[in-house]
């Protein structure tokens, strides 16, 4: 199966700042339980944003499928009573270029953008969401755009191609497609039964 775009980091890896994501690997982002079960310490991404840890950064992977000109665009926001933490700090890395962006969000909307950037195929773009002093306050929205754009000769940009993040990390998360009929629990009950498991 060919790998998405979008994914989590999968080991820890350190770059200019040191920041370490814990979540596990996957071709695409994996949902996690309910926020109102997690410890304030516990970092963690959804499909719209996420929430650091401590002492431990969140970070979304983007790799591309394709050579050619990006764009990388979003808006952080930080959701509920962000006046009273110390905000986050964000970077963009490139596996190949070293870092594209460096940022700071806390009470108000930072909109972030990084245009024309000349991408490799299999080039890996890390965007990166860490604490500051501590991480109370620190639960975010940052929904990621990524474009492939060409310049038009009047200098504005013409998108190519979208990987959008909320998609490909919605689409990951398993869903029941409604309750079985009584037929279909009858047949899963005999699958797991004693009978199906020593078939002469």
């Amino acid at each position: 199966m060919k790998n998405k775009p979008f994914g989590s980091t999968g080991r820890e890896r350190s770059i200019r700042i040191q920041v370490r994501s814990r979540l596990r690997r996957s071709p695409i982002l994996t949902a996690t339980a309910g926020e109102k079960k997690r410890s304030l310490s516990q970092s963690y991404l959804d499909a719209t944003g996420g929430r650091p840890g401590k002492n431990r950064a969140v970070i979304r992977r983007f790799t591309a499928p394709e050579d050619g000109l990006y764009l990388f665009k979003g808006r952080v926001n930080l959701r509920l009573n962000s006046e009273r933490g110390d905000g986050i700090s964000i970077h963009v890395v490139s596996s190949r270029q070293g870092e594209l962006g460096q940022y700071q969000a806390r009470n108000k909307e930072e909109r972030i953008r990084i245009e024309k950037i000349e991408v490799k195929q299999g080039e890996q773009i890390d965007f990166v969401v860490s604490a500051k002093q501590d991480n109370r306050f620190d639960t975010y929205h940052w929904p990621i755009e990524v474009w492939k754009v060409r310049v038009m000769k009047n200098g504005e940009l013409d998108g190519l191609n979208a990987w959008p993040s909320e998609p490909a990390f919605t689409a990951s998360i398993a869903r029941w497609t409604g309750p079985q009929t009584p037929w279909q629990q009858y047949a899963h009950a005999l699958l797991i039964s004693n009978e199906f498991m020593f078939v002469d």
